[in-house]
């Protein structure tokens, strides 16, 4: 969670959906801000915050399914070497970062905007204490993707459990052309 105490704001940025970057950009040019004690992923806000201008980082569903998979293979791929990616949809790895809204829904959180990771620049420009032209550099990018492809039934999974991720990003459920 980034916070700013003098321009009142709080992001909950959660992973894979460009916080790293836009947290550095934020804190390089709003120098009051700060990551919370909990870290940048962590989104339990306190009732000081609660009058606090809140956004968040959301990514599309289905690249977002992707760039944690690409991230477990390359760096956890101890932890489960032999999962292929069909497993990882269908089986429970993937719940985990599509329910991050729900630590918000826990706390009554309600975001007043939602940054989305395809138009991340363009989207926090619109931040109200943004004073100047946002030009981010992607950090901790994705490589090239994998032959990462959903069939039917994956991408009936993912809309099921990530029902709320597309109408809070307003992403279509129809899985990307090159993902298919």
């Amino acid at each position: 969670m980034l916070i700013n105490d003098r321009l009142k704001f709080v992001g909950y940025l959660p992973g894979r959906t460009g916080s790293t970057s836009l947290s550095t950009w934020i804190i390089e040019h709003y120098p009051s801000s700060h990551i919370g004690p909990e870290g940048r992923h962590y989104s339990e806000a306190s009732n000081e915050h609660k009058n606090y201008f809140k956004f968040a980082t959301i990514r599309n569903p289905y690249t977002n399914i992707v760039s944690h998979y690409q991230l477990e293979k390359r760096v956890k791929k101890m932890i489960f070497p032999d999962v292929d990616f069909e497993e990882y949809v269908l089986g429970r790895r993937c719940r985990h970062f599509l329910f991050v809204f729900k630590q918000l829904d826990r706390t009554n959180i309600q975001v007043d905007k939602f940054l989305r990771t395809e138009h991340l620049e363009e989207d926090a420009a619109t931040l109200p204490f943004v004073d100047r032209r946002v030009a981010l550099q992607r950090l901790h990018a994705a490589p090239t993707q994998m032959n990462c492809k959903f069939t039917r039934e994956m991408i009936d999974h993912v809309i099921s459990i990530g029902l709320r991720e597309f109408q809070l990003g307003g992403y279509s459920t129809e899985c990307p052309p090159n993902l298919i």
